[in-house]
């Protein structure tokens, strides 16, 4: 919150490069952000769950979930 307000005058970011820079936020809760409260489609939330049926279903044999979100997108 204190980095919001003292580099964003309090607004949330709509975009991953701000985003993903502020303590707390990596690239899954970016998406999750940018996909709610905006409406911006930047990617896809890949979680524990996402991986393992992506690995499952074949889509990818990636571990890195930046990896597995490219190769899904």
């Amino acid at each position: 919150a204190q980095a919001l307000v003292a580099d964003h005058g309090g607004a949330v970011p709509a975009a991953m490069e701000q985003l993903v820079v502020l303590p707390g936020v990596g690239r899954k809760t970016a998406n999750v952000i940018l996909g709610n409260a905006f409406g911006i489609e930047a990617g896809i939330t890949v979680d524990t769950h996402v991986q393992r049926l992506a690995n499952r279903l074949g889509l990818t044999d990636e571990s890195d979930p930046v990896r597995i979100e490219q190769a899904l997108m």
